[in-house]
């Protein structure tokens, strides 16, 4: 069938028709396949998978660390996701610039071949795909991924951090909330917004002229401004386990009478 047609579009308009034909069987091809790239990010970035393409390694090891890359990983991602939607957009203006270059007798014959090929294109990378997919949410279970991307359960950094916590109640600790008991209770929460202090009352009782007090204004607005909000020390599941902590009232945590570790009861 290959042959048979350009064959017949050789023959019949010429070289340069058989070129521009070849030149947008494969441009559609491109497309095609670069459609399924982008649904295939796109749903790992639905379904928290990192692509192995993209997978980043380091020797540093611990939590923080593993956060960190995770992070980087999902912004190269989302990068792959605007390249892939550059390139779609590229391919479908030179695919609708081929179509108007071919001639209006063998458009249809053209048309109907290229588009055959191009699906067909489709049906194959999509299986590919999904069956990529389906290797990469297996090969996330087994390496015991939470929901949250890629954050690993590391038994020896639990262990580290249940030497700190003595649980006393019927209610299991989660991850999160013996990451938070653990850092003990000297441990302060850096607040996620820049500390403002009041002081208008200040500058108004400080016996001032109006001159004066504009420019003490002026001074403290653009430090306030100029500051930039301190770095978090929790990273979100931590904060969301010490909200829940904080809410429960049926149980007690206190530092125990002799060691650094706290005491969990209800």
């Amino acid at each position: 069938m290959t042959e048979n047609i350009h064959s017949h579009i050789k023959t019949h308009y010429g070289q340069v028709c058989l070129r521009q034909m070849r030149s947008l069987e494969k441009t559609s091809l491109k497309l095609a396949s670069f459609c399924n790239h982008l649904r295939f990010n796109l749903r790992c970035l639905l379904e928290h998978v990192s692509p192995c393409s993209i997978k980043l390694t380091s020797n540093v090891t611990g939590f923080t660390a593993d956060t960190i890359l995770k992070n980087r990983e999902r912004k190269l991602l989302n990068e792959r996701v605007q390249q892939v939607n550059f390139k779609i957009k590229a391919l479908k203006e030179k695919q609708d610039q081929l179509k108007k270059k071919i001639k209006s007798e063998c458009f249809n014959k053209v048309m109907e071949y290229t588009h055959g090929l191009q699906l067909a294109c489709h049906n194959e990378t999509k299986a590919r795909q999904v069956k990529k997919f389906a290797r990469l949410k297996e090969h996330q279970g087994r390496a015991d991924l939470d929901s949250n991307w890629r954050v690993r359960k590391d038994p020896t950094q639990i262990t580290e951090a249940a030497k700190w916590v003595k649980n006393l109640s019927d209610r299991a600790l989660s991850e999160s909330e013996l990451s938070v008991l653990a850092k003990g209770s000297n441990f302060v929460v850096v607040d996620k917004e820049v500390p403002i202090i009041v002081s208008e009352s200040a500058i108004v009782g400080s016996g001032l002229n109006e001159a004066e007090a504009e420019i003490l204004r002026n001074k403290v607005h653009n430090t306030i401004c100029n500051n930039k909000a301190p770095r978090r020390n929790l990273i979100i599941e931590e904060t969301k386990a010490l909200n829940n902590l904080t809410k429960d009232d049926t149980i007690v945590i206190v530092p125990a009478d002799k060691g650094k570790i706290n005491v969990w009861s209800c």
